[in-house]
């Protein structure tokens, strides 16, 4: 079974961990392949210093385990636009979409800050913003798709559920299984094996101890008749 997390955080952003203890421990757990994907913002002046580390790292290791270098960046508007400088995408192997935030035309949603609107209006604005997120050439990856609404307590009806997977199979970006968000919900999945969506099953690991942690689940959800990603198609 080849098992790949291309989705895990070192502390070059928000993990605990450097990027060789990651590496080791994906290593000590029997992954074919990890990728470090760090949060990236516009204002990111690491990202250099950080392709440069993992391409050391790479060699380190290259023997044990496959290691990528990617991007986490979120989206800033309706219109898919992502929180990265222009290019940085080609400093890494892969770039990660996702939405952490809501938008709409004046901002965010926030539960905490009671920025909210009906449940209607703020699918509304997701979708416009997913939509658009899935046309952005700079992307790769969708990072833990669905998770903003599971947030905000909003249930898809099946219809509403086949329409995303459709967005999602025709865009030809790799869909992420979440461990850590636990999405996409199970519906979804059989959607995505039914339409035979590029898919990777990824942790979202902040630290080793995520890592060790998540494992189970993750290669659980490798033993699925899913469309996963190949090496030769992430090395190509």
């Amino acid at each position: 079974m080849i098992l790949m997390d291309l989705h895990t955080h070192s502390n070059y952003s928000d993990g605990k961990n450097s990027i060789e203890q990651m590496v080791g421990v994906a290593i000590e757990l029997g992954y074919t392949a990890i990728a470090i994907t760090d949060h990236v913002w516009k204002s990111s002046d690491w990202i250099d210093v950080f392709s440069e580390h993992i391409y050391k790292v790479k060699k380190i290791f290259g023997n044990d385990i496959y290691v990528f270098s990617g991007l986490e960046a979120k989206v800033i508007n309706l219109e898919g636009e992502i929180d990265a400088a222009s290019n940085v995408e080609s400093k890494v192997d892969f770039l990660l979409g996702s939405i952490h935030r809501i938008p709409f035309s004046g901002g965010y949603y926030s539960i905490s800050k009671g920025i909210l609107d009906s449940e209607q209006r703020i699918y509304e604005n997701w979708i416009t913003s997913f939509e658009n997120l899935l046309k952005n050439p700079r992307v790769d990856i969708i990072a833990h798709p669905l998770a903003e609404l599971k947030r905000f307590h909003i249930e898809l009806s099946q219809k509403q559920k086949e329409e995303i997977a459709e967005l999602l199979d025709t865009s030809g970006k790799i869909v992420e299984i979440n461990v850590k968000h636990n999405v996409p919900d199970q519906d979804m999945i059989e959607l995505l094996r039914i339409h035979k969506t590029k898919v990777v099953v990824s942790s979202d690991s902040h630290s080793i101890e995520d890592l060790k942690r998540f494992y189970p689940t993750l290669k659980n959800l490798y033993t699925l008749p899913l469309n996963f990603v190949t090496l030769s198609e992430l090395t190509k």
